[in-house]
């Protein structure tokens, strides 16, 4: 079924703390606060709508086929994987302040949302109460990793991995089928501590070999600091490697972007400790 598009007129698409992956169809976003204008001031809302971005610079609303869908929210994970034809959307808070703790997988192709699990369920060694977490995918792996999350009472220093071969398994499973749904549960997560990489949010995770990621910057949980550390791990072994020093590391800063190219490892943007724009 082909994905159901609304057109963009005076629709305002800018969000905060929204969730931007590359999709088989063109960019996606998704979630996120929307500014809400009342007199004088600014209110913000929570959303869990989404947009493309197609190749001819347009921007499209999505009309999802099913009617059981991820709960509005913002600062979630996100990631997309197997040629952009999923989404997986993990986490993040709504407009209670409180934490999400649920899991959705959305296939590009057929337009629909697939619950993996929502906050009553519980999944061997699942994170929670995360906002605001990293996420990469390692394709060579067949994994997606997690680090860290602004929740303060949760496992902030390791790294989760969720194995993608068993995630696409739920598309095909019948819902009602709580012993096959238990057995995929046991498989989907696994978590590897690594204390030397401390507590962060909103750090970016870059692949700079087969089998090692960066991890640079975000803010510390536990003192509120804005970091510039550039950590090495590797992920054959989920073991730390090093962490880079040196007079050339960028500033301080959270919410930047990172990409790789070639052998270079691209960094642009994010906020620093006086929360001005860099």
């Amino acid at each position: 079924c082909p994905n159901k598009q609304k057109e963009l007129k005076d629709v305002d698409i800018s969000r905060v703390l929204s969730g931007l992956v590359k999709t088989s169809k063109g960019v996606a976003q998704f979630g996120g606060k929307k500014a809400l204008k009342q007199d004088n001031s600014t209110l913000y809302e929570s959303t869990n709508d989404m947009f493309i971005f197609t190749e001819e610079s347009t921007w499209t609303m999505i009309d999802y086929n099913s009617t059981d869908v991820p709960s509005k929210r913002y600062g979630m994970g996100i990631q997309s994987f197997d040629q952009g034809k999923y989404i997986v959307v993990f986490g993040g808070k709504n407009d209670e302040e409180n934490y999400i703790n649920d899991m959705w997988l959305y296939n590009v192709n057929d337009n629909k949302w697939y619950m993996i699990y929502d906050e009553k369920t519980k999944v061997l060694n699942s994170p929670y109460n995360k906002e605001e977490v990293s996420s990469l995918l390692i394709e060579n792996h067949g994994i997606i990793i997690l680090y860290g999350g602004s929740a303060k009472d949760s496992d902030n220093t390791s790294i989760y991995s969720i194995d993608i071969s068993v995630l696409k398994q739920f598309i095909n499973i019948d819902p009602s089928n709580t012993k096959q749904k238990l057995e995929l549960y046991s498989k989907l997560f696994s978590i590897h501590s690594i204390p030397q990489l401390g507590s962060r949010y909103a750090a970016s995770l870059s692949q700079i070999s087969k089998n090692e990621v960066m991890i640079f910057g975000g803010i510390d949980n536990t003192n509120g600091y804005v970091s510039n550390n550039c950590d090495i791990i590797n992920i054959d072994q989920f073991s730390y490697v090093e962490k880079i020093t040196g007079t050339n590391i960028p500033l301080p800063r959270a919410h930047h972007g990172t990409k790789e190219y070639g052998n270079i490892v691209y960094l642009y943007g994010g906020v620093d400790s006086n929360g001005h724009q860099l």
